[in-house]
């Protein structure tokens, strides 16, 4: 048998001013559950699943030469659209689809965000990845809005165009340096709203990884985590190069635990100060353990979830197979 989903389509006739929104970006993204009626909404059967994974409940398309962007193949579910087009003002809309729609949106003038990027030194910081992000966001279980974004120059300037009215943070993302966030810039309307980022510099945490016989090894996952038990606080990731070297160069000073992990590798853990020496790290060939989960009958049980509890949390976790079987690194 083959289930199919009553499907439906969808076009946005997009209007910038009186001309057609031609090249306007238009996102929708479909609600399939509804994060506010309790838990037992996430929970979808399986046929349920395959369907929305084989029909994409978030896609995108462009406006053509008229101004019109067509989705011919949908679920019939919520959507909420989200129209781009520099230098307008992004545009957002709910519609509920049901029987096929074609719906109208009016852009208007968007501000513009006019500001540079320096250090706490007074330097320009160029190629700094410049986005905004709607103040406060605290909603639970949804995807925040898309916003504008944009690279300081070399300069350092960067304009952010087309930004709605509404109460929004900088967040500013550069190499060798501290994560910075500029708060409560205010649109009010098409305005144009000057902003000076000042980003600190980054301490360091680098070193390299070997294994017993002083090979150095490649693809070893890092992290570092401002608090021990790895639960919340400043992280970063990275991983290791093929000479087995790793750097990390954007975080506040302070102490941290850093954490080294590779299949076939005994996780390795050590608490470090930023900025301190460079780290020599050995990983040691991790035992493996080996099992099946089975039923009151012997029968094995599949997608069974198996996790070893370390004491620091964090410990390897596996899936059994079709026939009950699991693998785990200890």
């Amino acid at each position: 048998d083959i289930l199919c989903l009553p499907g439906s389509s969808l076009t946005v006739r997009v209007r910038a001013g009186s001309s057609p929104g031609q090249g306007a970006l238009v996102n929708l993204r479909g609600s399939i559950v509804d994060t506010g009626s309790g838990s037992e909404a996430w929970y979808m059967t399986r046929e349920e699943l395959t369907l929305f994974m084989l029909n994409p409940p978030i896609v995108h398309a462009y406006a053509d030469e008229d101004g019109l962007a067509h989705f011919p193949r949908l679920p019939r579910i919520e959507y909420q659209i989200y129209v781009q087009k520099k230098p307008w003002a992004q545009l957002s809309q709910r519609v509920v689809l049901e029987d096929p729609q074609q719906i109208t949106v009016e852009l208007e003038p968007g501000a513009i965000i006019d500001g540079i990027v320096l250090s706490s030194e007074g330097a320009i910081v160029a190629g700094a990845q410049v986005r905004i992000a709607e103040a406060n966001w605290n909603n639970w279980g949804q995807i925040p809005p898309p916003l504008p974004e944009t690279t300081s120059g070399a300069d350092g300037r960067f304009l952010i165009e087309g930004v709605p009215p509404g109460s929004y943070d900088i967040r500013t993302e550069a190499k060798g340096f501290v994560d910075g966030r500029l708060r409560g810039i205010e649109i009010v309307f098409d305005e144009t709203v000057p902003a000076e980022v000042v980003l600190e510099r980054g301490s360091v945490v680098r070193g390299i990884v070997r294994d017993e016989e002083g090979k150095p090894l490649g693809e070893i996952d890092v992290t570092v985590n401002r608090d021990q038990r790895n639960r919340g606080g400043t992280e970063e990731r990275t991983k290791t190069f093929d000479n087995g070297e790793f750097t990390i160069d954007t975080l506040p000073a302070g102490e941290y635990r850093i954490t080294c992990t590779g299949d076939g590798w005994r996780r390795w853990r050590e608490t470090v100060p930023a900025d301190g020496p460079y780290l020599e790290v050995t990983l040691k060939p991790a035992p493996v353990l080996t099992g099946r989960v089975i039923d009151s009958e012997g029968k094995g049980i599949t997608r069974a979830r198996v996790q070893i509890d370390s004491g620091w949390g964090g410990g390897d976790d596996a899936t059994t197979d079709s026939e009950g079987r699991f693998r785990l690194l200890l």
